[in-house]
């Protein structure tokens, strides 16, 4: 069966943040309804960690140092910003068509390849890994840090 392309996902940044926040607050109304059956077999809590607990600004500074070796007069952030949604519509897209799990680093290189042709970035396989393990050395927020403790 060949997925057809949804109208939504055409939405602006704005809206599709919009939408996934509803979708968040709808996730947890329903996982966190008190039941004494759900809190005996309740085993784990999972959260988003990213933009929550940790700060992408590792990222745009690994996306920095990749663009000002190569010359590349685009803004980090903005980059950023749409490697990140890509990123979300990816996996939105995946669990809409029933594709299955793809892990967090083959999305996230999917969505890095899109933004780089989308701002005419040539990218060298060594410039990708270097962006795709940014991912996994974020610095927590100093707030979230203190706490964490």
């Amino acid at each position: 069966m060949r997925a057809r392309r949804l109208k939504w996902m055409s939405v602006g940044h704005n809206e599709a943040r919009q939408l996934l926040g509803t979708l968040a607050v709808m996730a947890l109304v329903l996982a966190f309804q008190p039941s004494v059956r759900a809190q005996e077999t309740v085993k784990a809590v999972l959260f988003d960690s990213y933009g929550t607990l940790v700060s992408w600004e590792g990222v745009e500074d690994a996306m920095a140092e990749v663009f000002q070796g190569k010359g590349v007069d685009v803004d980090p952030g903005v980059f950023t910003q749409l490697w990140r949604s890509k990123q979300l519509v990816y996996i939105m897209y995946n669990t809409l068509v029933d594709k299955g799990f793809e892990p967090f680093s083959f999305v996230s290189r999917r969505a890095l390849r899109t933004a780089a042709r989308f701002n005419h970035v040539r990218l060298t396989k060594p410039e990708e890994e270097q962006l795709i393990k940014a991912w996994h050395e974020l610095d927590p927020y100093p707030d979230r840090d203190s706490k964490r403790k």
